[in-house]
């Protein structure tokens, strides 16, 4: 049960459909597929140069992600989408000068090409709610704040990739919205697993309760 003070205090208060919303984020095909920006060589930290990344986590990820997005519309959570486009002239002006300065050429997630598409199986279903972004975070720029709170959430469930930039970047900013943020660790990924991991652990640590999709659809199944 919330305490007195209407404070929610269990994980099964958090994911209770009533009011909680999964919340799956960038899950297109420049992210995640191994053709895409990422998978064929876009990858340019700055001053290290361009390559391909190891995709392999976000592989692993997708089949756990699809599964929980499965149980969330069997459990009536109701699903937000968030995708990008990255098209450059949607970059504020810090982002344009970071791809100068690493020399990227070609747009990540441009509006209406192959990479900006929905991963296959990510497709929204009528019903689900589809919120388009510019920046990393799912909050700037974007309604997604006044969508939520006309559909009287409270909790988001966040999934998706990367797990150290728009995914923090949306627990971050969900959180001092004034949303409970969750997110299983197994339904988000990035590119480097320490870098994974260790992006878990410092906004587990102040922004987020940090769980596993096991346990959301556990106790999504004990609901009557």
């Amino acid at each position: 049960m919330a305490t007195e003070e209407g404070l929610l205090t269990s994980l099964n208060e958090l994911v209770d459909p009533e009011h909680a919303a999964l919340v799956v984020v960038d899950m297109q095909n420049d992210f995640c597929h191994r053709n895409g920006f990422f998978g064929r060589g876009g990858y340019n930290p700055l001053g290290q140069g361009t390559r391909a990344v190891d995709m392999t986590l976000c592989e692993d990820m997708v089949p756990r992600l699809l599964r929980l997005i499965k149980a969330a519309r069997k459990a009536g959570t109701r699903l937000y989408y968030v995708r990008t486009f990255f098209d450059d002239h949607y970059l504020p002006p810090m982002l344009r000068l970071r791809k100068r300065r690493i020399g990227r050429s070609g747009d990540v997630c441009p509006e209406g090409k192959w990479g900006s598409e929905q991963l296959e199986g990510f497709e929204p279903e009528p019903g689900d709610r589809v919120i388009t972004k510019h920046v990393h975070s799912s909050f700037i720029g974007t309604n997604l704040r006044d969508v939520l709170e006309n559909d009287r959430i409270k909790s988001l469930i966040i999934t998706g990739v990367a797990t150290d930039i728009c995914i923090e970047s949306t627990v971050r900013d969900g959180c001092m919205m004034g949303f409970y943020t969750v997110v299983p660790g197994d339904c988000v990924a990035s590119y480097l697993k320490d870098v994974h991991e260790r992006s878990l652990a410092h906004f587990g640590a102040y922004w987020a309760w940090i769980t596993e999709s096991d346990e959301i659809m556990r106790i999504w199944s004990m609901k009557p």
